[in-house]
């Protein structure tokens, strides 16, 4: 039913439009590539808070809900948003298939809806910014009432790359795949910048070649799902752009695949067959198996362009596979064979599983290790405080049951050995320490197996920010935006924590020293987070925070530099007068003039019919009679000779009403009209003037001053006094008088009372999370 809504959805929406890839017709590989560039790079930047809105309509199924693809989960449209996740199905957000810190969170791409998805905050964080991968074995997240976690973490078993992976669900491998191929052409003449070990550093092929075989084996193995063709419509709609790989997906077979050299789109070509899987290459590994006995594995089998039946066939002594042969409609479509091992003697055994039809031939190659009698084997299902002893049985022996021994540290834990039955050939053993080695043997009467050796997982490390309020930023350039804290909450993690933005948001421990990467060790549970830039824009930021064994880059900020537009004064106001000092309403504020005129003369008139003009001597001045309420951040001031000789006028800024003032800008005016600007970047209340220090007579006119755009002064410390971590305490310092104070936890129980001094108080605390209490003031405090 699911399928045919969202066929209708996309057959009764538009396709894409007429021409649109008429300019890649006939071009192949890296010139193909840059031609989708020229069509689809220009497109609407949605912005990234828009992302939410955009799921509404892009990632809902046939009933409303959102289409989650890393967990089983379907989410209610804008109620669902995380903040915080602790487990599977708490809560979506917006999962960056081609992570943003490969880019450094960079416009467009940060909000471009083709490759950012709505998907489970927990799973999304345990993906962090791990390549795409397979791995066999890996971690996937428990479950949580009732929403299974998709995907899994683990060592890359896919040829060519060893290191850790995230392994999408089956279903949805395709899509993601198609989503890489978009940015690779969308963000061709950007991507050879970006750093990951998927990417080559070049505009073609952009991929390296593990992760360009893995993507090309997605594509084909998991083709363009009706999902996809009504979500390509949706962005359509809001970004105006295209995925050209769901249109064409044969556009990928042109670039990266076996058309390369061929023109897509302006012959029919007759395509050579080829197999997507398995790939040739790879090993299957049987793990150890009793002599006599059988042991199967099914390997999915997948191509192209195939027209004669597959042979198939399996070497090696003791291999053997069945069917021998598949159909072309069969390996087009997918499908699969099933390889057993029967060894009739112990020792390693080594085959070859061999596919062939016409030009197209892969092979995988085969091991095994055949062993005789009672044999203990490796663990499986390791947790932190358990693991699965396994073993093969003797089909010789007549014993129903053997004896388990697990030890550690040379010693028997309670309750072993253990009677278990022979043929089960698994035990659960539970109540374990986490990080902790055990070994196991299993004795059939005087019979006793290998020592095996298991390792208990280590207690996860998880780390989390948690901001004190929205990070949203406004300010103007060259000035600093007020920091907002930000509190860091780590478990099970050892060393310092990293905690990194992309410019100009900058992070600090104490509020002076500034930078892009602040390091937070054992004692620091906070920072502070600001936006600073010259360039007006919207910025925005991923906190990117890594530790030993962890990454989290889930908390996000926005921020926009926007220049106020200038107050401009240029003295038509009131009427013009003569040298004499008198106080004139202008047109942006009232000033007062000493050695200085209004006049209508053409040498001091820039714009308008009046303007200033400072008589010969030296001093004379124009001085604002009230201050500029609000703060300024920026004086322009236009000046030129009136007589023949140089003149210098000086602009000065007082920020106490005139008591004191400072010198922002001087100069020294020529023939034509020259302006001169200072940012001042002063807030509150501020006056200006501007003086005639030498020369002969000036004109002065059109003076823009540009307001702050916020007030910008940095908080200070909570008053009096302030509550830190520091090992496994809470430490207050009192700078005032006696002052009462609680501890709190989280759930609103009062750990600690008392009335400190003045001084230093040092109050034990486990490791958690507190609030301290002093009359209206709280702190927070992370005690790790």
């Amino acid at each position: 039913m699911l399928a045919a809504v969202l066929t209708a959805a996309f057959s009764a929406s538009a396709a894409e439009p007429s021409g649109y890839y008429d300019s890649c017709k006939g071009k192949s590989g890296a010139q193909l590539l840059k031609a989708l560039e020229g069509v689809i790079s220009s497109h609407t930047n949605v912005g990234y808070s828009g992302l939410w809105e955009l799921y509404k309509t892009a990632d809902v199924d046939a009933n409303g809900k959102i289409w989650d693809m890393y967990s089983t989960k379907r989410w209610n449209p804008g109620k669902e948003q995380c903040g915080n996740y602790s487990s599977v199905g708490d809560c979506y957000n917006r999962e960056h298939s081609l992570p943003k810190s490969w880019f450094n969170d960079a416009a467009p791409m940060y909000s471009d809806g083709f490759h950012i998805y709505p998907t489970d905050g927990k799973v999304n964080g345990q993906r962090s910014n791990y390549p795409y991968g397979e791995c066999a074995g890996g971690t996937t997240l428990s479950a949580s009432g009732g929403v299974k976690a998709l995907g899994r973490l683990g060592a890359s078993t896919f040829p060519g790359y060893s290191g850790t992976v995230f392994e999408p669900d089956d279903e949805y491998k395709g899509d993601f795949a198609r989503s890489y191929f978009y940015m690779a052409a969308c963000y061709n003449s950007r991507i050879s910048s970006w750093n990951s070990d998927m990417l080559a550093g070049n505009a073609f092929p952009v991929f390296t070649d593990w992760a360009k075989n893995l993507l090309m084996k997605w594509h084909q193995e998991d083709p363009v799902s009706d999902k996809e063709r009504a979500r390509n419509e949706a962005v359509y709609d809001e970004q105006h752009n295209r995925n050209p790989f769901i249109d064409h997906p044969d556009l990928a077979d042109h670039i990266w695949g076996s058309q390369s050299s061929a023109g897509w789109g302006s012959t029919v070509t007759v395509k050579d067959p080829a197999f997507t899987s398995p790939v040739a290459g790879t090993t299957v590994d049987f793990g150890t198996v009793a002599v006599g006995r059988k042991a199967s594995v099914t390997i999915n089998v997948r191509g192209t362009d195939f027209t004669q039946a597959v042979s198939v066939s399996a070497s090696g002594t003791g291999f053997s596979v069945t069917p021998a042969s598949l159909t072309a409609a069969a390996v087009n479509g997918g499908t699969s064979v099933s390889v057993a091992l029967t060894p009739a003697a112990p020792g390693s055994c080594r085959g070859t599983l061999t596919l062939s039809s016409g030009k197209a031939t892969v092979s995988v190659t085969l091991t095994g290790e055949a062993v005789a009698g009672l044999t203990a084997l490796q663990p499986a299902n390791v947790t932190q405080t358990s693991f699965t002893a396994c073993w093969l049985h003797d089909a010789s022996s007549a014993s129903a049951s053997y004896k388990l021994n697990v030890m550690h540290d040379g010693s028997l834990l309670a309750g072993y050995p253990k009677d278990v039955k022979a043929t089960d050939e698994a035990y659960n053993v539970t109540g374990l320490e986490p990080s902790t080695t055990y070994t196991y043997y299993l004795t059939d009467g005087a019979t006793r197996t290998n020592t095996i050796t298991a390792v208990t997982r280590g207690e996860t490390p998880e780390l989390y920010l948690e901001p004190g309020n929205d990070l949203v930023f406004s300010t103007s350039p060259g000035v600093a935006s007020a920091p907002i804290t930000v509190f860091v909450d780590a478990y099970n993690v050892d060393g310092d924590i990293t905690v990194s933005v992309s410019s100009p948001f900058e992070v600090s421990l104490d509020k002076k020293s500034w930078a892009s990467t602040v390091t937070l060790g054992e004692d620091d549970g906070q920072l502070y987070l600001r936006l600073n830039g010259q360039t007006p824009g919207v910025y925005h930021t991923a906190l990117r925070a890594q530790a030993e064994g962890c990454y989290n880059d889930d908390l996000e900020a926005e921020g926009v530099i926007e220049s106020q537009e200038p107050v401009k004064e240029s003295f038509e106001k009131d009427a013009n007068f003569g040298y004499q000092g008198v106080r004139c309403q202008g047109d942006a504020a009232r000033w007062d003039f000493s050695g200085a005129g209004v006049f209508g003369d053409s040498r001091e008139v820039r714009t308008g019919h009046q303007g200033v003009r400072f008589n010969a001597s030296e001093g004379g001045s124009v001085t604002m009679s009230e201050p500029f309420a609000g703060g300024v951040a920026e004086v322009t001031y236009h000046t030129r000779q009136w007589d023949e000789g140089a003149a210098r006028v000086v602009l000065e800024y007082s920020l106490d009403g005139g008591a004191s003032w400072t010198e922002a800008a001087s100069a020294v005016p020529g023939k034509e009209w020259t302006a001169t600007t200072a940012r001042i970047n002063a807030p509150g209340a501020v006056s200006l003037r501007l003086i005639k220090t030498e020369g002969a007579r000036v004109g002065l006119d059109d003076i823009e001053i540009t307001p702050m755009q916020a007030k910008v002064e940095i908080p200070e410390a909570v008053s009096g006094w302030d509550a830190t971590a520091y090992g496994e305490a809470i430490v207050i310092n009192n700078c005032g008088l006696m002052r009462s104070l609680a501890v709190y936890d989280l759930d609103g129980r009062c750990l600690w009372r008392a009335t400190v001094p003045e001084g230093t108080t040092v109050i034990p605390m486990v490791r958690g999370h507190y609030v301290v209490v002093s009359g209206d003031e709280s702190r927070r405090v992370v005690v790790r």
